[in-house]
């Protein structure tokens, strides 16, 4: 009998300690606007609406500049984050009612049609962890990763993966890195470029090998195209330039121009347009995206393009 008190007494312990330091970690995530633990995205709800906002992963990050697009231009794009993590970030904005007032570019990975993207694009939910119990698509797609998520997910301290340390320690140490408050983050010009661009282009020859379509990703673009239409703003979906675009994402680029046609939504590879000056390989940082000179190039085009459209 002992042997059982100890042990409810120890499960007890175990279940204040996990759900205060939770508590307390809850506190700290939700103030921090540096560039670490989503406050970046913490930053961007605490100011006022945007016309017109872009999503996307680093090939928005680094490649679209929103000073050149008007001053109620932003971005909102992370490092290795795609569909399923830009998708909650949008559901999310809505619930804070910090949605575009007029236009939503998402920038659509192309290699995350595929199913063979399926586990990657999972992991990359770990950062979006504490929106489990507040968020109901996020928990919808991170348990894709199995039943386990479900009994994970019951502590408060597993939402932090192990990182919630940096909302103790980085305060501590002053260290704060911020982005441009537009969102943009240049990858500055260098010898290095060239060299690069040659190393991902022989790498690529044996990265992207394709074959069937993910559904729950189809799943998801419905999801998008039926809260733009909701919400009445005006959704684009694009896909950025390569200096030398991947075989497998023509088929895919074929598929999404057929999937948008089918929607009603506007959809632009700018892999099929002639951008003068991006034939320039000092223009490039690698394959897949340009440095600042180049983005500079890009954006005045993605203007120019969709001004025949809407205003920016």
């Amino acid at each position: 009998m002992k042997f059982i008190y100890k042990v409810i007494l120890f499960v007890l312990i175990l279940f204040v300690v996990d759900r205060s330091l939770g508590y307390y970690l809850d506190r700290k995530y939700e103030v921090n606007t540096c560039d670490y633990m989503n406050g970046r995205f913490n930053a961007f709800i605490k100011h006022e609406n945007v016309d017109t906002l872009f999503i996307g992963s680093s090939r928005v990050l680094h490649m679209i500049v929103p000073e050149l697009l008007g001053s109620k231009t932003k971005n909102l794009a992370f490092q290795k984050k795609h569909i399923y993590h830009n998708i909650i970030l949008i559901d999310l904005l809505k619930e804070k009612k910090k949605l575009p007032k007029k236009l939503l570019v998402l920038n659509f990975d192309l290699d995350d049609l595929y199913l063979e993207s399926e586990n990657d694009l999972l992991n990359q939910l770990n950062s979006l962890s504490y929106y489990y119990h507040k968020n109901d698509l996020a928990k919808k797609l991170i348990d894709r990763n199995g039943y386990q998520e479900k009994i994970k997910f019951l502590s408060e301290l597993y939402r932090y993966n192990g990182d919630g340390w940096k909302l103790i320690s980085y305060p501590i140490t002053g260290n704060c890195v911020t982005y441009r408050e537009d969102g943009y983050f240049p990858l500055l010009p260098s010898q290095k470029d060239s060299i690069r661009l040659a190393q991902s282009l022989i790498e690529q020859e044996d990265l992207y090998k394709f074959d069937k379509i993910n559904q729950a990703v189809v799943g998801v673009l419905d999801y998008l195209v039926e809260l733009c239409k909701n919400e009445n703003i005006d959704l684009k979906i694009i896909n950025g330039p390569y200096y030398d675009l991947p075989s497998e994402f023509i088929k895919a680029g074929k598929y999404m121009k057929n999937y948008c046609d089918k929607k009603g939504v506007y959809f632009v590879d700018f892999n099929d347009c002639q951008i003068q000056g991006l034939e320039d390989i000092t223009l490039w940082y690698d394959n897949m995206h340009l440095n600042d000179n180049g983005a500079k190039i890009y954006t005045k085009h993605v203007k120019k393009h969709f001004l025949q459209t809407q205003p920016l």
